[in-house]
């Protein structure tokens, strides 16, 4: 599991504080234990990615998003910052135009699914020697191919073996006419199992 530093845990506190919100509703609303929420706060336990995932897609807390994530602000794009003595936000603003890095980032955020807002702010924070791994990982692994087993539609596919799994992404990229073109003859073969048919027809009902 991917773990931030202690000083999210600070500014997970700082964003309860602010909400007005005790301990016990804070993890009630995440969706979390309270003892969880306890070792966060008290940088006992690092912030896990899933929980900041909860926090930055939860309506009442993607305010916070820019700043958790890249301790930056932006108030014209709806985004704060909270005032924590220990952390200090990146002043976004000079000379009336916001920062390059910042800019591109309040433009992901805005543009970006929410599942894509957080993996576009946690790249922003690696440094080169773990942007260079994840480059490896993406290129060894295939960057589409990941993508794709992310989209929701796509679930289904992570329980296919692998051979039927790449079968069935490389169908879903295929022209219309090459696409009904496979799927005639797929239908009109009986000796398939209905399974295999199923994985090559799902396309049609989406």
């Amino acid at each position: 599991m991917n773990t931030f530093s202690i000083d999210h845990g600070k500014k997970l506190k700082a964003v309860r504080l602010n909400e007005g919100m005790t301990q016990i509703e804070f993890a009630h609303v995440l969706g979390i234990g309270l003892g969880t929420i306890k070792n966060y706060e008290s940088g006992i336990r690092g912030v896990g990615l899933v929980i900041l995932d909860k926090v930055t897609n939860h309506p009442k807390f993607s305010k916070y998003t820019l700043w958790l994530m890249t301790n930056s602000t932006a108030v014209e794009y709806g985004q704060i910052a909270l005032d924590l003595p220990e952390i200090k936000a990146d002043k976004v603003k000079k000379d009336g135009k916001l920062s390059r890095q910042t800019e591109e980032v309040v433009d992901q955020i805005s543009s970006q699914k929410p599942n894509m807002q957080l993996i576009i702010s946690c790249i922003e924070n690696l440094d080169n020697d773990e942007l260079n791994q994840l480059a490896k990982v993406l290129s060894r692994r295939g960057s589409m191919l990941l993508l794709e087993l992310l989209d929701p539609g796509n679930q289904s596919l992570l329980n296919l073996p692998e051979k039927k799994k790449r079968a069935a992404l490389r169908l879903e990229s295929m022209g219309e006419e090459q696409f009904r073109e496979i799927l005639f003859k797929i239908e009109g073969n009986t000796a398939l199992p209905q399974e295999e048919i199923n994985v090559f027809t799902k396309k049609t009902s989406g």
